[in-house]
């Protein structure tokens, strides 16, 4: 069946009712649309007339099911524009997280596209030492942004503007409501709401010879966190983790590490890859970090995001990283505010660990442990301050999905 959107015309009117009576309107554009790649943002129709913009880009990103990174365009501009209005202490951020909430419901249903759980530089085979390896290709076109609706991967252009114009006629009823003020639903604003920010941007590590597993993967274990069903754990005070919304929120104080594990994962193969979405909703200190954790036992490894580098550890449940090397660090300017889509490989070949780490579909880190390597565990998620950092953060997850390498 074609995909016909993810909001209603009412939910859009709705929308765009709250977003003039909030005083959304008067906030730039690009900070709206932060976290919906470039290319694509770029293409969307412009207007003068603000309401018919926000209209016109709901309908836009309304038509876009899921785009080739993952991304669902939607989502985003719901999510960012809700955090606008709570840092604006406006009650019509009500309308919009409740609209949100359906809306990730139903895209949790919605499948990946087929490449979208393999992290996209993994296609070319070769021999390395004897051993059969994959190692990682640019693509083709790295600036080729592609998105699907319904089953078809199509450029949308004149058609979905004509689209918007008959639908933003559909919706004059909801605009002469909000003209005249029509109330809004009441809302509070929860703790650690941050504003969105403009797009990352990352510097790559030079090329290293690493062996991840070839063969073709196959989701294991997946949870948009809408339900307790997986049983990831929780704290009993406001630090730890927490579900809301569809999300899996994790803070933790100065100085101090916050994790979350599922309890009903069922059992991981050893060669997997990890993929999440990420951002930080509380704090602003260069010593905030977020990120993922393989094979976690009484050892673990761990993929570090930091707004100014990545890396890569071997941790002790006990004493976490401290007094560690770390087995791969490299610097990187990263928005730890945005939706930075984060992808792990944890997999072993002739009897070492090979990891590889990739943040917005770029490859960014990559180690190898020989020494002892760790070879099962669980999967988790972590929040966490330096030694260093007093004040508190927490980070958002949604869309963990674990992949079977072979």
């Amino acid at each position: 069946m074609a995909f016909s959107g993810y909001l209603t015309n009412q939910e859009i009117g709705e929308l765009a009712q709250a977003a003039l009576a909030g005083g959304l309107l008067e906030v730039p554009r690009q900070v709206l649309l932060a976290g919906i790649p470039a290319a694509f943002a770029a293409a969307m129709a412009h207007t003068d007339n603000p309401l018919d913009q926000f209209t016109l880009d709901l309908v836009r990103v309304n038509a876009v099911e899921r785009m080739a990174g993952g991304e669902i365009p939607v989502l985003i501009l719901l999510r960012n524009s809700a955090d606008r209005l709570r840092l604006l202490d406006r009650q019509e951020a009500a309308v919009f997280d409740r609209v949100l909430g359906r809306a990730e419901r139903a895209a949790a249903a919605v499948p990946p596209l087929a490449d979208s759980t393999q992290p996209p530089e993994v296609t070319r085979n070769e021999r390395i030492g004897g051993a059969a390896v994959t190692v990682g290709t640019p693509p083709a076109d790295p600036g080729k942004t592609g998105w699907r609706i319904g089953s078809w991967d199509v450029t949308i252009r004149a058609a979905l503007i004509g689209g918007a114009c008959v639908i933003i006629a559909a919706l004059i009823p909801y605009f002469l409501g909000a003209y005249s003020g029509t109330p809004q639903p009441g809302g509070s604003p929860p703790a650690g709401s941050s504003s969105p920010a403009p797009p990352a941007t990352t510097t790559p590590s030079k090329p290293a010879v690493t062996t991840p597993i070839t063969g073709t993967p196959s989701v294991v274990f997946r949870d948009n966190f809408c339900t307790t069903a997986s049983g990831w754990t929780t704290g009993t005070t406001q630090t730890g983790a927490h579900y809301s919304s569809c999300s899996l929120r994790i803070y933790a104080n100065g100085n101090d590490v916050e994790s979350s594990e599922p309890a009903n994962e069922g059992t991981l193969p050893q060669d997997i890859t990890i993929d999440v979405t990420a951002r930080r909703i509380l704090g602003s200190a260069a010593g905030d970090e977020y990120g993922i954790a393989c094979r976690s036992g009484s050892e673990g490894y761990t993929f570090i995001v930091q707004a100014a580098s990545v890396s890569i550890y071997r941790y002790s449940r006990a004493t976490g990283i401290i007094g560690r090397q770390p087995l791969a660090q490299v610097p990187a300017n990263i928005d730890m505010n945005m939706s930075n889509r984060l992808q792990a490989i944890c997999a072993t070949a002739n009897g070492v660990a090979h990891l590889t780490f990739w943040l917005n579909n770029t490859k960014l880190a990559e180690a190898t442990d020989a020494s002892n390597p760790l070879t099962n565990g669980t999967v988790g998620l972590f929040a966490a301050t330096t030694s260093d950092t007093s004040t508190p953060t927490e980070a958002e997850f949604t869309n963990f999905v674990v992949t079977r390498l072979r």
